[in-house]
Order: structure tokens, then C-alpha cells, then sequence
């Protein structure tokens, strides 16, 4: 069998591919290295061997083997993480597209009893104001305003309840007010 049909036995073997094939050639063998090279073959070494070039090239050949071996095990190592990472990306994403849908239907929910609540406030036979923690009007009901005799603009939203008592003062709805109004906002 030649060195050409040993070398296509080696290539077509899948547990041998990565092999590393140093050729021996003859000098009169120098047309063929070129199809050597092409098939699969890692480098060569003319006849008669030079012991210490042949060692050099084995070296070279096995310092290449385990560096593409290192490069392999790296590449999969990383295709692990990769794998590893692109998962954990998806269940985050899976995780946040929920999180959408979960912020979504709270919103509509909150707004859909933000509705029922100032609906029934607004049937409400009492007058009804809200003012938020820096003591600014937030919201009314229609009673409010006809209790007091007050348009929504008179006393619009974001009034503050010290000039809503004023107003209130003012027009006189509060007897024990009249002519002592500062005294009676402190």
C-alpha cells in the first residue's frame, strides 16, 4: 500500500481525521507531495531523514495536536455557555414578556376600579373632595361642587385646602368664620 492510499484510509476514518500524518517522501517523489497536502497530510520529510528534522516537524505536529485539541475543548466549552446563556436569556425574556402582561392586566384592572370607585363616588348623595398627602384637591364629586355652590373652575383640581377653606370662608358658608378667616384657617 502506498504512503498516497494509507494517508485516504487515515482521512476517511472519522476518529482519525485529526491525526496528525508527517509524509516521508523521496526525492523523486516531489510531483505527488502537493496531492499529499491536499488529502490531509500535516507536513513531510525528504529521504534520506535528518533524525533531528524529523523531530523538530513531530514536535511542531504534536504541539499543533494538542493546541487545536485545547482550542476544541474552548470551542466547546464556550458553545456550552453560549447554549447556557442564550436559556437563561429566553426564560428572562419569557419571564419579562410575562411580567408585560401581568403589568398590563393590573393597569387595566386598576383603571377599571379607579372607574367603579369614582362612579360611586360620583352617585354619592354627600359631597365628597380628595386631597392628596401636600393637601392639593385630587377629586370631587358632582355634590361637592353643589354643596358648596362652587363651579369646577372656581375650585379646580390641584386647589389647595387652605384656598378652598378661604373660598369657603369668603362667601360666608362657614358662620363662625366671618371676620376672624385667618384666625380660623391657622
Amino acid at each position: 500500500i502506498s504512503g498516497i492510499e494509507t494517508l485516504h484510509k487515515i482521512r476517511a476514518n472519522t476518529q482519525w481525521q485529526n491525526l496528525p500524518v508527517i509524509m516521508v517522501t523521496a526525492a523523486d517523489e516531489g510531483d505527488t507531495l502537493p496531492e499529499c497536502l491536499d488529502i490531509g497530510a500535516n507536513d513531510y520529510v525528504s529521504k534520506p531523514v535528518a533524525i533531528s528534522v524529523l523531530t523538530a516537524r513531530i514536535r511542531s505536529q504534536v504541539s499543533r495536536k494538542w493546541a487545536m485539541d485545547e482550542v476544541e475543548k474552548t470551542q466547546v466549552w464556550l458553545e456550552e455557555r453560549v447554549e447556557k446563556r442564550t436559556l437563561e436569556l429566553q426564560t428572562s425574556l419569557e419571564n419579562l414578556k410575562q411580567g408585560c402582561i401581568d403589568r398590563d392586566q393590573a393597569k387595566f384592572e386598576s383603571t377599571l376600579a379607579k372607574t367603579r370607585l369614582m362612579d360611586a363616588i360620583n352617585s354619592l348623595g354627600d359631597g365628597f373632595a380628595l386631597f392628596d398627602s401636600d393637601f392639593r384637591l385630587q377629586f370631587t364629586n358632582r355634590m361637592f361642587y353643589e354643596l358648596y355652590d362652587f363651579s369646577p373652575l372656581q375650585v379646580p383640581i390641584g386647589t389647595s385646602y387652605e384656598d378652598f377653606l378661604r373660598k369657603v370662608a369668603d362667601k360666608g358658608l362657614v358662620p363662625e368664620a366671618v371676620g376672624r378667616e385667618n384666625l380660623w384657617l391657622t
